[in-house]
């Protein structure tokens, strides 16, 4: 939690979209995870489509997987309709579902989310 009052500080986003054009310091998860470590949020949602397709290249996953491990909050994946659970979902082929702070649903947490204690 943020303070003592025991309120959540929560951003939010959706369908960023990324894919193998992705330039870190131009890419709009980089500005939500910047302005979600400014307010010192506690959670991180990134509700569908954070990635274009399933085929975005194993590098750019594990860059993506990098930047969440680092951003100082939990967070939490909904997978959407551009990036779902398929066999070959970027969620199960790079190392993001492995990243201690980041839960994907369906993946690394079945269908929900418990903080952690």
């Amino acid at each position: 939690m943020s303070d003592d009052s025991g309120d959540l500080l929560a951003v939010h986003t959706s369908d960023l979209h990324i894919d193998g054009r992705f330039a870190d310091e131009f890419h709009p998860l980089c500005r939500v995870l910047e302005t979600a470590k400014t307010l010192e949020a506690d959670l991180i949602l990134l509700a569908g489509d954070i990635f274009d397709h399933n085929r975005v290249p194993l590098a750019q996953i594990d860059a993506v997987a990098r930047m969440l491990g680092d951003a100082g909050a939990q967070i939490v994946v909904l997978p959407g309709n551009h990036d779902p659970i398929t066999a070959d979902s970027v969620y199960r082929r790079g190392g993001l579902a492995d990243v201690p702070n980041v839960h994907v649903l369906g993946v690394s947490s079945e269908d929900r989310f418990v903080w952690p204690e």
